[in-house]
C-alpha cells in the first residue's frame, strides 16, 4: 500500500459495505435513464449554442444536417425534432413531454440516492476512498496514465481501493460533476427561469447553461464506458470479488467466485432490461405513462416548482436591442385536413372571425377582428422560453403562436386573453 493511502485511511477499513454497492447499483441504473431520457429532450432541438438567440447557423454543435430556411413558415421547430429509436432514447418516437416526465423522475432518485452515498461516506469515514488528502495524489496519477498509454496494467498494490487516477475521477465524477449536473439541470425549466432569472445569469444565459448540461451528460457518458472497461480489465477478479461480496479475491474459493461472477451478470441484465423496458413499457399507452410519471413526480414539483410565480417583470427590461434577430415558429397553420374552418376564415381574411366571451363573465360578447383592434394596443418585449429548449426575444402580435425565440416585442389588445 502506498504511503499517501495509508495515511488517508485513518483507520477505517475502505472495503465495499453493503450501502456502497446498493447505492452503487441505484446510481448505475438512474444514470441509463437519464441519459436516455436527456437524448429524448435533445432530440426536440438538436441544437447547441453559447448565445440566448438560438439563431440559426450560430451553434457550436448541432445533431442534424437540416439548414434552415429564413422564410417564415417555411421550416419550423417541429421540422428540426428528430425522432429516436426507443433503444436509444426514453421513451423514443419524438415523445419530449414522456421523456421529460422521465428525466424529471429519475433526476429525483438519482439526487436522493447521491444525497445518502455522500452522507454515508462522511459518517462511515469512507470519503477518504474518493477524496484525495495528499498532494502526492497528482505525480501518482501521472505514472497511473503512464502505464496505461503502455498498455500495462498497474500492480494490485496501487489499488487501495483505488489507484490514484481512479480516485481523481471519482472525487471529479462526485463532488464536481454532479454538483453542476444539478446546478444546470433547473434552468432547463421555464418556470424556474422566469422565477429566477438572476440565478440563470449565474451561467451567463440559458443557452450556456444548456451547452454545459449537455458537456456533463457527455463526460458521463465517457466516464462510464471507461469505467466499467477499467473493471473488467483491471484485475477483474479483484473488482468482482470487492463489488459483489466483499472479500478479497485469495479469500474466495472458485464456487464462491462464480457466484460473484452470476450475480454480476444479472444485475447487468436486469439494468438494461429496466433501460429498454422503460420505453416499451410507455408506448404500449403513452397517456397512462405520463400521468403516472409526472403523478410520481407531484409531491417534488408541488414542494420546489408549482408554486413558485414569474419575476421576469420584475427583474428584466428588455429592449430593442434585446430583440432576437430570428424567431423560431414551432409548428405551420392546420391543414384543410385539420380544420376547414381555420383556411376558409383565412381566406377570407377572418372577416366572419368571432371571439366568444362567455362563461363566468358578467356580460358576454361576441366580438370581431375590427372589435379587438379598436380595443387598443400595447407593445412590450417578452422572453420565451421553450421545454425543448429554445429560447428568445421575438418581435410579432399577440396572435402569433411562438415556441423557440427568447425576446419578442408583443402586441397585445387590451381586454384579450392569450
Amino acid at each position: 500500500m502506498h504511503q499517501t493511502l495509508m495515511m488517508s485511511a485513518g483507520g477505517v477499513a475502505l472495503d465495499f459495505p453493503a450501502w456502497l454497492r446498493i447505492t452503487h447499483f441505484i446510481n448505475f441504473l438512474m444514470i441509463g435513464l437519464l441519459i436516455r431520457s436527456g437524448w429524448e429532450v435533445i432530440a426536440s432541438h438538436p441544437r447547441f449554442y453559447w448565445n440566448n438567440h438560438c439563431t440559426p447557423g450560430s451553434e457550436w454543435l448541432k445533431f442534424t444536417k437540416d439548414k434552415v430556411s429564413t422564410v417564415p413558415g417555411e421550416y419550423t421547430a417541429r421540422d428540426d425534432q428528430r425522432s429516436l429509436s426507443p433503444l436509444i432514447s426514453l421513451p423514443g418516437k419524438a415523445q419530449i413531454g414522456l421523456g421529460r416526465a422521465w428525466h424529471a423522475l429519475t433526476t429525483i432518485i438519482w439526487i436522493a440516492n447521491g444525497l445518502v452515498y455522500v452522507s454515508l461516506l462522511f459518517i462511515t469515514g469512507q470519503w477518504r476512498r474518493i477524496v484525495p488528502t495528499s498532494w502526492d495524489i497528482f505525480p501518482e496519477a501521472w505514472q497511473s496514465i503512464q502505464i496505461y498509454a503502455g498498455f500495462q496494467i498497474p500492480s494490485i498494490e496501487h489499488f487501495q481501493p483505488y489507484d490514484a487516477l481512479q480516485k481523481l475521477m471519482y472525487f471529479t465524477v462526485v463532488f464536481i460533476v454532479a454538483p453542476l449536473m444539478i446546478a444546470t439541470g433547473p434552468i432547463m425549466s421555464p418556470a424556474f427561469c422566469g422565477r429566477f432569472p438572476r440565478y440563470v445569469r449565474l451561467f451567463r444565459n440559458r443557452q450556456t447553461a444548456r451547452s454545459i448540461h449537455f458537456l456533463g451528460m457527455a463526460f458521463y457518458c465517457v466516464f462510464t464506458i471507461m469505467h466499467v472497461a477499467l473493471v473488467l480489465i483491471v484485475h477483474p477478479q479483484y473488482n468482482i470479488a470487492h463489488m459483489m461480496l466483499n472479500k478479497n479475491y485469495n479469500e474466495i474459493d472458485a464456487a464462491q467466485f462464480a457466484q460473484a461472477v452470476t450475480m454480476l451478470i444479472v444485475g447487468v441484465v436486469v439494468v438494461l432490461a429496466v433501460w429498454i423496458g422503460a420505453s416499451y413499457w410507455s408506448h404500449r399507452d403513452l397517456r397512462f405513462a405520463q400521468t403516472f410519471v409526472w403523478g410520481l413526480t407531484q409531491p417534488v414539483r408541488n414542494l420546489f416548482l408549482d408554486r413558485i410565480s414569474s419575476r421576469q417583470v420584475k427583474k428584466q427590461t428588455f429592449t430593442d436591442a434585446d430583440i432576437s434577430p430570428f424567431h423560431w415558429v414551432n409548428t405551420r397553420p392546420p391543414t384543410e385536413r385539420e380544420s376547414t374552418e381555420w383556411n376558409r376564415l383565412r381566406e377570407q381574411d377572418f372577416v366572419d372571425y368571432r371571439l366568444e366571451l362567455g362563461g363566468l363573465v358578467k356580460e358576454p360578447k361576441s366580438l370581431s377582428i375590427d372589435d379587438l383592434k379598436s380595443l387598443g394596443k400595447e407593445v412590450n418585449i417578452t422572453m420565451h422560453t421553450c421545454m425543448q429548449g429554445g429560447r428568445a426575444s421575438p418581435n410579432g402580435k399577440a396572435f402569433a403562436c411562438v415556441m423557440y425565440s427568447p425576446l419578442s416585442k408583443r402586441t397585445i389588445t387590451h381586454g384579450t386573453l392569450w
